[in-house]
């Protein structure tokens, strides 16, 4: 026996991901009840959670008039930095959910704009995710879970 395995068969459990799994089919309430309850034992790991929990290419999954919402929210240079390095799928998606004239402003700061740090972009995904997150939180957007069927 192994300090890795302290019992024969036994396996090794990915904490984190099973967390996350049961918060990401969870409904927004059950969802915000227990991250409230973690960050009140450990904000670090409650960060890490709501940071996971939604990711800006889970954007690309939400029904269109649920990105529409989340747009109206956000100015075009926030969306060309958070769409630097984004999926063809995620920009796509996007730029199909705003006017003309954005998607333009977006794809010339795109093409043409300064080039920043990952962090940066990473930081401003961040926060568009957890705007989604809110949006969702206050009735206003879905966040499709993924047992979720439709019909």
């Amino acid at each position: 026996m192994t300090s890795d395995q302290p019992f024969k068969g036994a396996q090794r459990i990915d904490g984190l991901g099973e967390v996350l799994k049961l918060l990401k089919s969870s409904d927004s309430s059950f969802r915000s009840k227990i991250i409230s309850q973690i960050e009140d034992r450990d904000p670090k790991l409650a960060a890490v959670l709501k940071r996971q929990i939604f990711q800006f290419e889970d954007i690309a999954k939400m029904e269109m008039r649920d990105v529409r919402t989340l747009l109206t929210q956000l100015n075009p240079k926030a969306l060309s930095i958070a769409l630097r390095g984004a999926s063809p799928t995620i920009v796509q998606k996007i730029l199909s959910n705003v006017s003309q004239r954005q998607s333009e402003d977006i794809q010339e700061l795109l093409e043409h704009g300064p080039k920043m740090r990952k962090s940066e972009v990473e930081d401003v995904r961040n926060q568009i995710c957890q705007l989604a997150l809110r949006l969702q939180e206050e009735g206003k957007l879905v966040i499709h879970r993924e047992q979720d069927q439709w019909v």
